[in-house]
């Protein structure tokens, strides 16, 4: 499957890794230079945030780290039918949750997870949680 996850801090870095370990194609959306790098180097696909509605009908998860809103009614819009959207920013969130309910799409909020102390563990969780609700 097509992931594409939006921000390039520490839940990012924890996420990719294992997301390309489960044979993922992953793309990173990031601002910074040296995110797409790192992620670039990682064996990830990059962007520049500004390019995001180019590839968001292409993906089957996307992955959202920015706590800034990013995807709106229209970028919503563009996503497939059967994309995964999970929102792990805290507020006010880069997934606009009520338009993506209105629009019919499948929508996660799970920004309370511990990712600022243990990162690592919760990219695992994430990624493996993820994959198992795909299988079933």
């Amino acid at each position: 499957g097509k992931a594409l996850i939006c921000g390039g801090g520490r839940i990012a870095r924890a996420l990719l890794p294992r997301l390309k370990a489960f044979g993922m194609e992953v793309t990173l959306a990031a601002r910074k230079a040296e995110q797409r790098i790192w992620a670039a180097a990682e064996g990830a696909k990059t962007i520049s945030l500004s390019a995001l509605p180019t590839i968001l009908a292409e993906q089957d998860y996307l992955f959202n780290t920015i706590p800034a809103p990013l995807l709106k009614e229209a970028e919503l819009f563009r996503c497939n039918a059967d994309c995964l959207l999970l929102e792990l920013a805290s507020k006010p969130y880069g997934i606009d949750l009520s338009a993506a309910e209105k629009l019919g799409k499948r929508a996660i909020l799970a920004s309370g997870l511990p990712g600022k102390h243990s990162p690592q563990t919760a990219g695992e969780w994430i990624a493996d949680t993820v994959l198992n609700m795909r299988k079933g």
